[in-house]
């Protein structure tokens, strides 16, 4: 666990709050990971609102684009995408294809 050891002392991964996408994306890339995947608005998969799915597809294709401006060592960090849309395939058209373009 990251928290309160000495490499990230407890400023650097907001001991005590809920931690923002921007917290998130600086420990992984503080860190060193060799993988880093993007962060994803997950929605339960009895949930019946295709509204909530649209918008969870559209804003992990947002985060994934600020995981992309964030994403500085290429060379040596690989970055993942996550498909999004739960099981309508609609939705998981546009997402793959959303991540295509990137």
């Amino acid at each position: 666990m990251l928290l309160g050891n000495d490499r990230f002392p407890a400023a650097l991964t907001c001991a005590g709050q809920f931690p923002s996408i921007n917290n998130i994306r600086f420990l992984v890339l503080l860190a060193g990971a060799d993988i880093m995947m993007q962060l994803d608005d997950v929605v339960g998969s009895t949930v019946t609102d295709e509204a909530r799915f649209e918008e969870a597809t559209h804003r992990t294709t947002r985060w994934l684009d600020r995981c992309i401006a964030a994403h500085s060592r290429p060379a040596e960090q690989n970055l993942f995408a996550i498909i999004q849309g739960g099981l309508d395939p609609r939705l998981r058209e546009i997402s793959l294809e959303a991540r295509s373009r990137r």
